[in-house]
């Protein structure tokens, strides 16, 4: 007789006739430390950092007064600017007030401006950006502007594939294949979004330049045997995908297996 068989082994092998079905899930990256509450909380009320300049930025210098005073330049690489009237400085590592104090104490004390009143406005800065990464419908990165959080940067990435029986959504994550990297942390940190991101309160982390999302591939299922399809088939990221769904996906279960002799 022919047997259906469903087996949760790592490594098998089986008859020809045999249907065997082997679930599979990703494990968390070693680099991810695993949930922690207080971590998550520190998280979800964490400041935004003043941002610094960096090499390729954009900023503008005006002086309260001097209309014939308009700087706009960009951040060379080596980090820094030609300034008219005070001369090569270098601004890369700098907070936007750090440079409007050097700067008019530069010009203060060359005797060019009596207590002058400088303004530095960044006009751009291309390295202020968020990366998202792995099992999302537009990986890329964006920039990190405003008070962003982390379910807008994965809706701005399409949302995270859904492969089996659904599409893809934002609304539907992997909880635990959701990791976030911040270079001011030691190690990753992976989120616990739940089945509903939109009402997940980890959804609301604020996001900051240099942060990077990763989304792992969600887990497989391997129905190998007596099946209409055998294969691969991928987990759902949302609600918990059933044997009965996955046996429709095979195509069911051929005419020659033996239900009664059916394992897990």
């Amino acid at each position: 007789k022919r047997i259906f068989l469903l087996a949760s082994l790592v490594a098998m092998t089986s008859l020809p006739g045999d249907a065997q079905f082997l679930a599979q899930t990703p494990a968390t990256p070693q680099s991810a430390a695993p949930p922690n509450q207080a971590l998550l909380d520190t998280l979800l009320h964490a400041v935004r950092p003043e941002l610094l300049f960096h090499p390729d930025d954009v900023l503008s210098v005006h002086i309260y007064g001097i209309k014939d005073y308009a700087v706009e330049q960009q951040v060379a690489g080596d980090g820094s600017i030609l300034f008219p009237l005070i001369g090569k400085i270098h601004v890369s590592g700098l907070t936007v007030e750090q440079l409007e104090v050097d700067l008019a104490k530069r010009l203060a004390q060359g005797g060019m401006v009596h207590d002058p009143q400088v303004t530095v406005t960044a006009v751009s800065r291309p390295s202020a950006i968020v990366t998202v990464a792995g099992d999302v419908v537009k990986p890329g990165t964006f920039p990190a502007y405003g008070n962003r959080t982390l379910l807008d940067y994965l809706s701005e990435a399409g949302g995270l594939n859904n492969t089996v029986l659904g599409n893809s959504s934002v609304n539907s994550p992997a909880s635990s294949t959701v990791t976030i990297i911040r270079p001011s942390l030691a190690q990753a940190v992976s989120i616990p979004l739940g089945p509903d991101a939109a009402n997940s309160p980890y959804g609301n982390i604020p996001l900051f330049p240099g942060d990077q999302v990763r989304v792992g591939t969600v887990g497989f299922v391997y129905a190998i045997g007596a099946f209409k399809t055998q294969g691969a088939f991928p987990l759902k990221n949302a609600s918990p995908t059933t044997l009965l769904q996955v046996v429709a996906i095979a195509g069911g279960i051929g005419y020659e297996a033996e239900k009664k002799d059916a394992h897990i």
